[in-house]
């Protein structure tokens, strides 16, 4: 039992590392702000950046497979970008403690969903009375992707569904 205490205790500590430096992030692109463009939203800004950041939750009637897109480019600064690569770092660290977590014992899963939310005030409230129903585990371990070079050119694709192919024909 003192290894199963251990795995919670750590993912608790990883689950804190993800939330800590997404929030820092999100105060480090406020005092140092770049160009931005987010599909959907006209003038994406913190709080679009907070927004997408933290977005760790199933909505009611989600389909757990999938995770909520947030598509944008944001051009960060040294400091953002330093930032980015710490909260990548956590997730990393997130994904790896799961795993573990996994592979010891997939029924502690479902205590985490339960107990990670509550430790953090503001994710507790804002998931009360939200219609977010569980803590998404997927959503807490997806990197922010990064482009170490200078970007000349942006192109967007992604795979087109089945049933929205079937629509269009």
């Amino acid at each position: 039992m003192d290894h199963q205490y251990k795995l919670l205790h750590d993912i608790e500590d990883a689950f804190d590392q993800v939330v800590d430096a997404s929030r820092e992030l999100v105060e480090i692109y406020r005092a140092h702000p770049g160009d931005a463009w987010a599909m959907g939203s006209p003038h994406p800004d913190v709080a679009w950046l907070a927004s997408a950041l933290l977005d760790f939750w199933y909505e009611d009637g989600q389909d757990g497979r999938a995770t909520r897109p947030y598509v944008g480019l944001v051009a960060g600064l040294e400091p953002v970008m330093q930032a980015v690569s710490r909260v990548n770092a956590a997730k990393e660290v997130f994904a790896d403690r799961i795993a573990a977590i996994k592979s010891e014992d997939q029924r502690m899963i479902a205590n985490l969903k339960a107990s990670l939310p509550l430790r953090h005030p503001y994710l507790h409230k804002h998931l009360k009375g939200s219609g977010l129903a569980r803590l998404h585990l997927k959503q807490c371990w997806r990197h922010i992707p990064t482009a170490e070079q200078s970007v000349q050119r942006t192109r967007l694709a992604w795979p087109v569904h089945p049933a929205c192919q079937r629509e269009r024909s």
